[in-house]
Protein backbone atom coordinates (compact mmCIF):
# COMPACT_ATOMS: atom_id res chain seq x y z
CA UNK A 1 0.00 0.00 0.00
CA UNK A 2 1.12 3.69 -1.07
CA UNK A 3 1.01 6.13 1.24
CA UNK A 4 0.80 10.13 -0.01
CA UNK A 5 0.56 11.88 3.42
CA UNK A 6 3.37 14.21 3.84
CA UNK A 7 3.62 16.44 0.88
CA UNK A 8 7.50 17.49 1.05
CA UNK A 9 10.42 17.80 -0.51
CA UNK A 10 12.04 14.75 1.73
CA UNK A 11 14.40 13.52 -0.11
CA UNK A 12 16.77 16.73 0.70
CA UNK A 13 15.34 17.04 4.03
CA UNK A 14 19.56 15.71 5.08
CA UNK A 15 20.65 18.17 3.15
CA UNK A 16 19.11 21.12 5.65
CA UNK A 17 18.78 19.52 8.71
CA UNK A 18 22.13 17.54 9.76
CA UNK A 19 22.18 19.49 13.05
CA UNK A 20 18.51 20.44 13.64
CA UNK A 21 16.60 19.43 16.28
CA UNK A 22 13.29 20.90 18.37
CA UNK A 23 15.50 23.21 19.74
CA UNK A 24 16.88 24.67 17.01
CA UNK A 25 13.39 25.07 15.32
CA UNK A 26 12.42 26.67 18.52
CA UNK A 27 14.92 29.39 19.18
CA UNK A 28 14.22 33.08 17.79
CA UNK A 29 10.61 34.06 17.08
CA UNK A 30 9.61 30.83 17.40
CA UNK A 31 7.75 28.92 20.28
CA UNK A 32 6.01 26.08 20.46
CA UNK A 33 2.42 27.53 19.83
CA UNK A 34 3.84 28.83 16.56
CA UNK A 35 5.23 26.14 15.38
CA UNK A 36 2.57 23.64 16.14
CA UNK A 37 0.10 26.20 14.20
CA UNK A 38 2.57 25.81 11.12
CA UNK A 39 2.17 22.90 9.32
CA UNK A 40 5.76 23.10 7.64
CA UNK A 41 7.47 23.79 10.45
CA UNK A 42 5.79 20.90 12.35
CA UNK A 43 6.61 18.49 9.47
CA UNK A 44 10.39 20.07 9.88
CA UNK A 45 10.98 18.73 13.70
CA UNK A 46 10.07 14.89 12.57
CA UNK A 47 12.16 16.04 9.29
CA UNK A 48 15.44 16.81 11.81
CA UNK A 49 14.84 13.50 13.77
CA UNK A 50 15.44 11.46 10.75
CA UNK A 51 18.53 13.54 9.98
CA UNK A 52 19.58 12.97 13.38
CA UNK A 53 19.98 8.84 12.52
CA UNK A 54 23.75 8.85 11.76
CA UNK A 55 26.36 10.17 14.04
CA UNK A 56 27.22 12.62 12.21
CA UNK A 57 27.68 17.00 12.85
CA UNK A 58 26.24 18.05 9.18
CA UNK A 59 29.15 16.29 6.76
CA UNK A 60 30.02 13.75 5.24
CA UNK A 61 33.46 14.60 4.54
CA UNK A 62 36.49 12.25 4.88
CA UNK A 63 37.74 14.43 8.04
CA UNK A 64 37.69 13.98 11.35
CA UNK A 65 35.14 12.36 13.33
CA UNK A 66 31.80 13.55 10.95
CA UNK A 67 33.04 11.22 7.67
CA UNK A 68 31.65 8.17 6.72
CA UNK A 69 34.59 6.47 6.84
CA UNK A 70 35.78 7.56 10.09
CA UNK A 71 34.68 4.12 11.89
CA UNK A 72 36.82 1.91 9.30
CA UNK A 73 40.13 4.27 10.02
CA UNK A 74 39.54 2.65 14.08
CA UNK A 75 40.29 -0.54 12.32
CA UNK A 76 42.44 -2.89 10.45
CA UNK A 77 40.53 -1.33 7.29
CA UNK A 78 41.95 2.04 7.09
CA UNK A 79 43.85 4.89 8.34
CA UNK A 80 43.28 8.70 9.50
CA UNK A 81 46.54 10.64 8.58
CA UNK A 82 45.05 13.69 9.71
CA UNK A 83 47.40 14.15 12.67
CA UNK A 84 44.22 15.11 15.16
CA UNK A 85 41.59 12.79 14.45
CA UNK A 86 40.14 10.87 17.11
CA UNK A 87 40.42 7.72 15.03
CA UNK A 88 43.94 7.25 16.50
CA UNK A 89 43.04 7.33 20.17
CA UNK A 90 40.72 4.53 18.78
CA UNK A 91 43.30 2.52 17.37
CA UNK A 92 45.59 2.46 20.05
CA UNK A 93 43.35 2.44 22.70
CA UNK A 94 44.30 5.57 24.41
CA UNK A 95 40.48 7.40 24.67
CA UNK A 96 39.95 8.20 28.42
CA UNK A 97 35.75 8.22 29.21
CA UNK A 98 36.76 12.02 29.89
CA UNK A 99 37.55 12.46 26.17
CA UNK A 100 35.25 13.02 23.07
CA UNK A 101 34.70 9.52 21.54
CA UNK A 102 34.77 10.94 17.82
CA UNK A 103 35.94 14.55 16.77
CA UNK A 104 32.30 15.55 16.20
CA UNK A 105 30.70 14.62 19.79
CA UNK A 106 29.84 12.04 21.61
CA UNK A 107 27.27 9.38 20.17
CA UNK A 108 25.86 9.29 24.24
CA UNK A 109 25.02 12.62 24.20
CA UNK A 110 24.01 12.93 20.60
CA UNK A 111 21.78 10.04 20.77
CA UNK A 112 19.87 10.77 23.81
CA UNK A 113 19.24 14.39 22.69
CA UNK A 114 17.55 12.76 19.49
CA UNK A 115 15.22 10.54 22.19
CA UNK A 116 14.27 13.52 24.03
CA UNK A 117 13.40 15.69 21.15
CA UNK A 118 11.51 12.12 19.25
CA UNK A 119 9.69 12.31 22.59
CA UNK A 120 8.94 15.48 22.54
CA UNK A 121 7.38 15.20 18.88
CA UNK A 122 5.20 12.59 19.92
CA UNK A 123 3.62 13.80 22.64
CA UNK A 124 2.99 17.15 21.42
CA UNK A 125 2.37 17.12 17.55
CA UNK A 126 -1.17 16.11 18.26
CA UNK A 127 -1.86 19.95 18.99
CA UNK A 128 -0.59 20.64 15.62
CA UNK A 129 -2.81 21.63 12.57
CA UNK A 130 -2.14 18.60 10.62
CA UNK A 131 -4.59 16.01 9.81
CA UNK A 132 -5.12 13.50 12.05
CA UNK A 133 -4.35 10.67 9.62
CA UNK A 134 -0.86 12.68 9.50
CA UNK A 135 -0.77 13.16 12.90
CA UNK A 136 -1.22 9.49 13.48
CA UNK A 137 1.58 8.64 10.50
CA UNK A 138 3.83 11.24 12.01
CA UNK A 139 4.10 9.55 15.65
CA UNK A 140 4.56 6.48 13.88
CA UNK A 141 7.64 7.66 12.16
CA UNK A 142 9.04 9.27 15.23
CA UNK A 143 8.49 6.04 17.50
CA UNK A 144 10.55 4.20 14.89
CA UNK A 145 13.36 7.00 14.75
CA UNK A 146 13.25 6.52 18.57
CA UNK A 147 14.34 2.98 18.54
CA UNK A 148 16.13 3.39 15.74
CA UNK A 149 18.51 5.56 18.43
CA UNK A 150 18.37 3.31 21.19
CA UNK A 151 19.54 0.61 18.63
CA UNK A 152 22.53 2.05 17.76
CA UNK A 153 23.24 3.21 21.57
CA UNK A 154 22.92 -0.47 21.91
CA UNK A 155 25.62 -1.19 19.33
CA UNK A 156 28.18 1.47 21.07
CA UNK A 157 27.35 0.50 25.15
CA UNK A 158 25.49 -2.12 25.53
CA UNK A 159 22.42 -1.50 27.77
CA UNK A 160 21.51 1.88 28.39
CA UNK A 161 19.37 3.65 30.29
CA UNK A 162 14.99 3.42 28.60
CA UNK A 163 13.12 6.23 29.54
CA UNK A 164 10.57 5.14 27.68
CA UNK A 165 8.01 8.29 27.25
CA UNK A 166 9.81 10.36 30.28
CA UNK A 167 11.34 13.61 28.42
CA UNK A 168 14.87 14.28 29.92
CA UNK A 169 17.96 15.53 28.56
CA UNK A 170 21.18 13.56 28.43
CA UNK A 171 22.74 15.49 31.40
CA UNK A 172 19.90 14.64 33.85
CA UNK A 173 19.41 10.78 33.07
CA UNK A 174 19.80 9.75 36.71
CA UNK A 175 18.00 6.48 35.95
CA UNK A 176 19.94 3.18 36.38
CA UNK A 177 20.97 1.56 32.81
CA UNK A 178 18.96 -1.22 32.16
CA UNK A 179 19.85 -5.02 31.04
CA UNK A 180 21.40 -5.47 27.56
CA UNK A 181 18.78 -7.98 27.20
CA UNK A 182 16.16 -5.60 28.29
CA UNK A 183 17.71 -2.92 25.96
CA UNK A 184 16.68 -5.37 23.26
CA UNK A 185 13.94 -6.45 24.62
CA UNK A 186 12.61 -2.39 24.64
CA UNK A 187 13.85 -1.92 21.42
CA UNK A 188 12.09 -5.44 19.38
CA UNK A 189 9.24 -4.51 21.47
CA UNK A 190 8.91 -0.58 19.94
CA UNK A 191 9.65 -1.54 16.29
CA UNK A 192 7.29 -4.84 15.98
CA UNK A 193 4.42 -2.33 17.06
CA UNK A 194 5.16 0.23 14.49
CA UNK A 195 6.51 -2.51 12.02
CA UNK A 196 2.73 -4.08 11.99
CA UNK A 197 1.22 -0.35 11.15
CA UNK A 198 3.98 1.03 8.82
CA UNK A 199 3.45 1.11 4.76
CA UNK A 200 5.89 -1.20 3.30
CA UNK A 201 6.46 1.82 0.71
CA UNK A 202 5.60 5.65 0.54
CA UNK A 203 4.92 7.57 -2.71
CA UNK A 204 7.87 9.20 -4.19
CA UNK A 205 8.25 12.71 -2.62
CA UNK A 206 7.93 11.13 0.61
CA UNK A 207 10.69 8.05 -0.10
CA UNK A 208 13.13 7.40 2.60
CA UNK A 209 10.72 7.72 5.66
CA UNK A 210 10.15 4.65 8.01
CA UNK A 211 8.61 1.53 6.55
CA UNK A 212 7.46 -2.03 7.82
CA UNK A 213 10.74 -3.61 6.05
CA UNK A 214 13.14 -0.79 8.19
CA UNK A 215 11.75 -1.63 11.10
CA UNK A 216 11.74 -5.57 10.39
CA UNK A 217 15.16 -4.80 9.34
CA UNK A 218 16.47 -3.41 12.79
CA UNK A 219 14.89 -6.16 14.54
CA UNK A 220 17.12 -8.60 12.25
CA UNK A 221 20.02 -6.58 13.32
CA UNK A 222 19.38 -6.31 16.51
CA UNK A 223 18.66 -9.61 17.53
CA UNK A 224 21.81 -10.22 15.21
CA UNK A 225 24.03 -8.41 17.83
CA UNK A 226 22.42 -10.30 21.04
CA UNK A 227 22.82 -13.49 19.21
CA UNK A 228 26.69 -12.97 18.71
CA UNK A 229 29.59 -13.91 20.44
CA UNK A 230 29.85 -10.43 22.47
CA UNK A 231 26.44 -10.32 23.64
CA UNK A 232 25.78 -14.37 23.71
CA UNK A 233 28.75 -15.87 24.74
CA UNK A 234 27.24 -19.53 25.80
CA UNK A 235 26.34 -19.51 22.25
CA UNK A 236 22.86 -20.04 23.24
CA UNK A 237 21.24 -21.87 19.83
CA UNK A 238 17.43 -19.78 21.20
CA UNK A 239 19.38 -16.61 20.03
CA UNK A 240 20.60 -17.58 16.97
CA UNK A 241 17.43 -19.50 15.81
CA UNK A 242 15.12 -15.60 16.56
CA UNK A 243 18.05 -14.00 14.73
CA UNK A 244 17.58 -16.42 11.84
CA UNK A 245 13.76 -15.60 11.98
CA UNK A 246 13.94 -12.25 12.34
CA UNK A 247 16.00 -11.80 9.18
CA UNK A 248 13.78 -14.40 7.63
CA UNK A 249 11.05 -11.81 7.88
CA UNK A 250 12.47 -9.35 6.07
CA UNK A 251 13.22 -11.80 3.07
CA UNK A 252 9.32 -12.88 3.29
CA UNK A 253 8.21 -9.16 2.51
CA UNK A 254 9.82 -9.98 -1.17
CA UNK A 255 10.26 -6.52 -1.92
CA UNK A 256 13.98 -6.26 -1.41
CA UNK A 257 16.34 -7.82 -3.72
CA UNK A 258 20.50 -7.40 -4.97
CA UNK A 259 20.30 -4.56 -7.32
CA UNK A 260 21.78 -5.18 -10.86
CA UNK A 261 22.68 -2.50 -13.38
CA UNK A 262 20.72 -4.00 -16.74
CA UNK A 263 22.97 -2.25 -18.76
CA UNK A 264 26.47 -3.02 -16.79
CA UNK A 265 26.13 -6.06 -15.14
CA UNK A 266 29.52 -6.29 -13.95
CA UNK A 267 30.12 -3.06 -12.38
CA UNK A 268 26.48 -3.19 -10.42
CA UNK A 269 28.18 -3.40 -7.35
CA UNK A 270 29.63 0.15 -7.68
CA UNK A 271 26.68 1.56 -9.30
CA UNK A 272 24.35 0.39 -6.58
CA UNK A 273 25.49 3.31 -4.69
CA UNK A 274 25.12 5.32 -6.81
CA UNK A 275 21.36 4.75 -7.57
CA UNK A 276 18.79 6.42 -5.17
CA UNK A 277 16.28 4.44 -5.49
CA UNK A 278 16.73 0.19 -5.57
CA UNK A 279 15.28 -2.65 -4.30
CA UNK A 280 18.45 -3.25 -2.16
CA UNK A 281 17.53 -0.11 -0.13
CA UNK A 282 15.89 -0.81 3.24
CA UNK A 283 17.04 1.77 5.17
CA UNK A 284 18.57 5.45 4.05
CA UNK A 285 20.21 8.19 4.98
CA UNK A 286 19.39 10.43 2.04
CA UNK A 287 21.39 13.36 0.57
CA UNK A 288 21.04 16.48 -1.18
CA UNK A 289 20.73 15.08 -5.62
CA UNK A 290 24.51 14.42 -6.95
CA UNK A 291 26.29 14.44 -3.37
CA UNK A 292 28.91 11.80 -2.85
CA UNK A 293 29.15 8.95 -0.55
CA UNK A 294 32.53 9.69 0.59
CA UNK A 295 34.93 12.33 -0.12
CA UNK A 296 38.43 10.82 -0.08
CA UNK A 297 40.12 11.87 -3.36
CA UNK A 298 42.62 14.53 -3.39
CA UNK A 299 40.62 17.81 -4.73
CA UNK A 300 40.58 18.75 -8.42
CA UNK A 301 42.92 16.85 -11.14
CA UNK A 302 44.94 15.88 -12.09
CA UNK A 303 45.95 13.23 -9.06
CA UNK A 304 48.81 15.38 -7.89
CA UNK A 305 46.95 18.03 -6.50
CA UNK A 306 48.43 19.01 -3.04
CA UNK A 307 46.10 18.29 -0.92
CA UNK A 308 45.11 15.56 1.68
CA UNK A 309 42.12 13.48 2.50
CA UNK A 310 41.12 11.80 5.68
CA UNK A 311 41.15 8.29 5.24
CA UNK A 312 43.11 5.77 3.11
CA UNK A 313 42.56 1.99 3.14
CA UNK A 314 45.50 -0.34 4.46
CA UNK A 315 47.60 -2.97 2.74
CA UNK A 316 45.55 -5.40 5.28
CA UNK A 317 41.91 -4.60 3.69
CA UNK A 318 43.48 -5.15 0.02
CA UNK A 319 44.70 -8.67 1.15
CA UNK A 320 41.62 -9.75 2.07
CA UNK A 321 40.25 -9.67 -1.63
CA UNK A 322 40.07 -13.08 -3.72
CA UNK A 323 41.24 -13.75 -6.44
CA UNK A 324 38.30 -13.56 -9.33
CA UNK A 325 37.75 -16.90 -9.41
CA UNK A 326 37.43 -17.51 -5.85
CA UNK A 327 40.80 -18.42 -4.32
CA UNK A 328 42.56 -16.90 -1.57
CA UNK A 329 45.53 -14.99 -2.98
CA UNK A 330 46.20 -14.56 1.40
CA UNK A 331 46.56 -16.89 3.42
CA UNK A 332 48.08 -15.30 6.70
CA UNK A 333 51.44 -13.61 7.69
CA UNK A 334 54.62 -14.82 8.79
CA UNK A 335 56.54 -13.57 12.01
CA UNK A 336 57.89 -10.24 9.96
CA UNK A 337 54.20 -8.85 8.66
CA UNK A 338 54.76 -10.68 5.23
CA UNK A 339 51.82 -12.12 3.63
CA UNK A 340 51.75 -15.87 3.04
CA UNK A 341 50.83 -16.01 -0.93
CA UNK A 342 49.06 -18.98 -2.09
CA UNK A 343 51.19 -20.47 -4.76
CA UNK A 344 48.11 -21.63 -6.36
CA UNK A 345 45.86 -19.07 -6.37
CA UNK A 346 47.86 -17.28 -9.46
CA UNK A 347 48.85 -14.34 -7.04
CA UNK A 348 51.31 -11.98 -8.30
CA UNK A 349 53.23 -10.02 -5.95
CA UNK A 350 54.61 -7.56 -8.96
CA UNK A 351 51.00 -7.61 -9.93
CA UNK A 352 48.73 -7.69 -7.50
CA UNK A 353 45.42 -6.03 -8.65
CA UNK A 354 45.12 -8.55 -11.10
CA UNK A 355 42.37 -11.08 -11.70
CA UNK A 356 41.38 -10.05 -8.23
CA UNK A 357 37.47 -10.01 -6.93
CA UNK A 358 35.95 -6.77 -9.04
CA UNK A 359 35.17 -5.17 -5.64
CA UNK A 360 38.28 -4.51 -5.31
CA UNK A 361 38.78 -2.40 -8.29
CA UNK A 362 35.47 -0.59 -7.30
CA UNK A 363 36.12 0.19 -3.94
CA UNK A 364 39.95 1.31 -3.32
CA UNK A 365 41.78 3.60 -5.92
CA UNK A 366 44.96 1.85 -6.30
CA UNK A 367 48.26 2.85 -8.86
CA UNK A 368 46.67 2.41 -12.07
CA UNK A 369 43.05 1.79 -11.29
CA UNK A 370 41.62 3.90 -14.03
CA UNK A 371 37.59 3.22 -12.76
CA UNK A 372 35.15 5.58 -14.09
CA UNK A 373 33.45 6.74 -11.21
CA UNK A 374 35.83 9.08 -9.97
CA UNK A 375 34.72 11.20 -13.18
CA UNK A 376 38.29 10.51 -14.88
CA UNK A 377 39.54 8.03 -16.90
CA UNK A 378 42.83 9.34 -16.05
CA UNK A 379 45.00 5.93 -14.16
CA UNK A 380 45.78 6.96 -11.20
CA UNK A 381 49.73 7.32 -10.29
CA UNK A 382 50.39 6.77 -6.62
CA UNK A 383 53.92 8.17 -6.82
CA UNK A 384 52.24 11.85 -7.70
CA UNK A 385 50.00 11.83 -4.80
CA UNK A 386 50.80 14.34 -1.92
CA UNK A 387 52.62 12.10 0.55
CA UNK A 388 49.65 12.73 3.21
CA UNK A 389 47.33 11.55 0.53
CA UNK A 390 49.24 8.75 -0.27
CA UNK A 391 49.91 7.32 3.54
CA UNK A 392 48.64 3.92 2.80
CA UNK A 393 49.52 3.61 -0.57
CA UNK A 394 45.69 3.77 -1.57
CA UNK A 395 43.05 5.95 -1.61
CA UNK A 396 39.26 5.42 -1.30
CA UNK A 397 37.22 5.41 -4.68
CA UNK A 398 34.32 3.74 -3.34
CA UNK A 399 31.10 6.55 -4.39
CA UNK A 400 33.64 9.13 -4.08
CA UNK A 401 34.26 12.13 -5.84
CA UNK A 402 31.73 12.64 -8.48
CA UNK A 403 29.08 14.75 -8.46
CA UNK A 404 26.99 12.81 -11.35
CA UNK A 405 25.82 10.30 -9.16
CA UNK A 406 23.10 10.34 -6.29
CA UNK A 407 25.62 8.84 -3.84
CA UNK A 408 23.38 8.26 -0.12
CA UNK A 409 24.87 6.11 2.54
CA UNK A 410 23.02 2.76 3.63
CA UNK A 411 21.95 2.64 7.30
CA UNK A 412 20.85 -1.43 6.15
CA UNK A 413 21.12 -2.56 2.60
CA UNK A 414 19.47 -6.21 1.90
CA UNK A 415 23.11 -7.72 1.51
CA UNK A 416 23.91 -7.47 4.89
CA UNK A 417 19.94 -9.20 5.51
CA UNK A 418 21.19 -12.00 3.66
CA UNK A 419 24.75 -11.80 4.90
CA UNK A 420 22.98 -12.13 8.66
CA UNK A 421 21.26 -14.91 7.60
CA UNK A 422 24.03 -16.99 6.16
CA UNK A 423 25.71 -16.17 9.27
CA UNK A 424 22.60 -17.60 11.28
CA UNK A 425 22.10 -20.99 9.20
CA UNK A 426 26.17 -21.91 9.75
CA UNK A 427 25.76 -21.56 13.43
CA UNK A 428 22.58 -23.22 13.07
CA UNK A 429 24.35 -26.05 11.18
CA UNK A 430 23.16 -25.70 8.19
CA UNK A 431 26.28 -24.76 6.06
CA UNK A 432 24.69 -26.13 2.54
CA UNK A 433 21.97 -23.15 2.70
CA UNK A 434 24.89 -20.79 4.15
CA UNK A 435 27.03 -21.40 1.57
CA UNK A 436 24.23 -20.82 -1.47
CA UNK A 437 22.78 -17.37 0.07
CA UNK A 438 26.91 -15.97 0.16
CA UNK A 439 27.04 -17.08 -3.05
CA UNK A 440 24.08 -14.56 -3.79
CA UNK A 441 26.38 -11.72 -2.33
CA UNK A 442 29.26 -13.03 -4.19
CA UNK A 443 27.46 -13.75 -7.76
CA UNK A 444 26.24 -10.11 -7.77
CA UNK A 445 29.84 -9.00 -7.32
CA UNK A 446 31.86 -10.81 -10.16
CA UNK A 447 33.53 -13.37 -8.00
CA UNK A 448 33.87 -16.84 -8.09
CA UNK A 449 31.29 -18.78 -5.79
CA UNK A 450 31.92 -20.84 -2.77
CA UNK A 451 31.84 -24.56 -3.61
CA UNK A 452 28.40 -25.89 -2.52
CA UNK A 453 28.74 -29.24 -2.94
CA UNK A 454 31.83 -28.69 -0.10
CA UNK A 455 31.53 -29.98 3.31
CA UNK A 456 32.20 -27.15 4.86
CA UNK A 457 33.20 -27.34 8.76
CA UNK A 458 31.36 -24.24 10.72
CA UNK A 459 34.70 -22.23 11.49
CA UNK A 460 36.16 -22.67 8.07
CA UNK A 461 32.67 -20.85 6.76
CA UNK A 462 32.53 -18.68 9.49
CA UNK A 463 36.01 -17.14 8.66
CA UNK A 464 34.68 -16.75 4.96
CA UNK A 465 31.66 -15.34 6.18
CA UNK A 466 33.78 -12.88 8.47
CA UNK A 467 35.82 -11.89 5.34
CA UNK A 468 32.83 -11.21 2.93
CA UNK A 469 31.36 -8.71 5.52
CA UNK A 470 34.80 -7.15 5.80
CA UNK A 471 34.82 -7.16 1.67
CA UNK A 472 30.82 -5.87 1.00
CA UNK A 473 30.59 -3.80 3.35
CA UNK A 474 34.04 -1.95 3.10
CA UNK A 475 33.69 1.72 4.36
CA UNK A 476 30.18 1.79 5.69
CA UNK A 477 30.66 1.51 9.33
CA UNK A 478 30.49 -2.25 9.56
CA UNK A 479 33.57 -3.79 10.62
CA UNK A 480 33.86 -1.36 13.49
CA UNK A 481 31.08 -3.03 15.31
CA UNK A 482 31.19 -6.64 13.59
CA UNK A 483 34.24 -7.25 14.78
CA UNK A 484 32.71 -6.48 18.21
CA UNK A 485 29.70 -8.23 18.24
CA UNK A 486 31.74 -11.48 16.92
CA UNK A 487 34.55 -10.85 19.90
CA UNK A 488 37.08 -10.71 17.55
CA UNK A 489 38.62 -7.24 17.95
CA UNK A 490 41.27 -7.85 19.93
CA UNK A 491 42.55 -10.63 17.83
CA UNK A 492 42.05 -8.44 14.83
CA UNK A 493 43.16 -4.89 16.01
CA UNK A 494 46.16 -5.23 17.73
CA UNK A 495 48.38 -6.11 15.17
CA UNK A 496 50.04 -3.44 13.02
CA UNK A 497 48.26 -2.51 9.82
CA UNK A 498 50.61 -1.92 6.84
CA UNK A 499 51.12 0.06 3.15
CA UNK A 500 52.45 0.00 0.10
CA UNK A 501 54.82 2.47 -1.49
CA UNK A 502 55.01 2.46 -5.41
CA UNK A 503 58.02 4.03 -6.66
CA UNK A 504 59.25 3.63 -10.57
CA UNK A 505 57.08 4.78 -13.12
CA UNK A 506 52.58 4.35 -13.93
CA UNK A 507 53.88 1.81 -16.31
CA UNK A 508 55.88 0.10 -14.62
CA UNK A 509 55.48 -0.01 -10.85
CA UNK A 510 57.25 -1.39 -8.13
CA UNK A 511 55.27 -2.24 -4.90
CA UNK A 512 56.58 -2.22 -1.55
CA UNK A 513 55.33 -3.19 1.81
CA UNK A 514 56.10 -1.67 4.78
CA UNK A 515 54.57 -0.96 8.26
CA UNK A 516 52.33 1.81 8.51
CA UNK A 517 50.91 1.72 12.08
CA UNK A 518 51.15 -0.33 15.61
CA UNK A 519 47.42 -0.99 17.02
CA UNK A 520 45.83 -2.36 19.86
CA UNK A 521 42.94 -2.95 21.29
CA UNK A 522 42.19 -3.70 24.88
CA UNK A 523 39.38 -5.90 25.98
CA UNK A 524 37.35 -2.28 27.63
CA UNK A 525 37.04 -0.86 24.24
CA UNK A 526 34.32 -3.85 23.78
CA UNK A 527 31.83 -1.28 24.69
CA UNK A 528 32.09 2.68 24.54
CA UNK A 529 32.60 4.15 28.01
CA UNK A 530 29.65 6.63 29.24
CA UNK A 531 30.85 9.84 29.14
CA UNK A 532 32.21 10.27 32.70
CA UNK A 533 31.04 13.71 33.47
CA UNK A 534 27.31 12.26 32.89
CA UNK A 535 28.25 9.20 35.04
CA UNK A 536 29.55 12.26 37.70
CA UNK A 537 26.65 13.42 37.48
CA UNK A 538 24.24 10.82 38.40
CA UNK A 539 24.33 8.27 41.48
CA UNK A 540 22.66 5.69 39.27
CA UNK A 541 24.23 5.27 36.05
CA UNK A 542 26.92 2.87 36.03
CA UNK A 543 30.00 3.02 33.60
CA UNK A 544 30.83 0.53 31.35
CA UNK A 545 33.74 -2.00 32.72
CA UNK A 546 37.34 -0.98 32.37
CA UNK A 547 36.47 2.58 32.05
Amino acid sequence: MKKNIILTAFSLLLLYGCTGDMERIQTGTNTEELIYADAAKTRQILNNLYARTRLTQGSFSSFSGDGVTFLDCTTDNAYAPIEYSSAHTHGKSTMSASDIAMNGGHPWTFYYNSIRNATLFIQKVDKSVLSDEEKASSKLQARFLRALYYAELYRWYGGVVLLGDEIISPTDLDRSRSTAEATVDYIVSELADVASQLPLEWDAPNYGRATKGAALAYIARTKLYAASKLNNPSMDRKKWEDARDALSAVMGLNIYDLYYDTQNPELSYAHYFCERKTKENIYTYLLAANATMHSNLPQGAPWNEKSYVGCTPTQNLVDAYDMKDGTEPITGYDANGQPIINKNSGYDDKNPYENRDPRLKMTIFYHGNTFDLNGSQQALDMTDVDDKSKSSGYLVLKSSGNSNYDCNPQMIRYAEILLGYAETLNELGDSKNAVKTVNLIRKRAGVGELDENKNWNKDELRQRIYKEYRVEFAFEDNRFFDARRWAKAEEWFSKPVYKVTVTGSLENPTYTRSLLEERIFLSKCYHFPIPQQEVDNSQNIEQNAGW
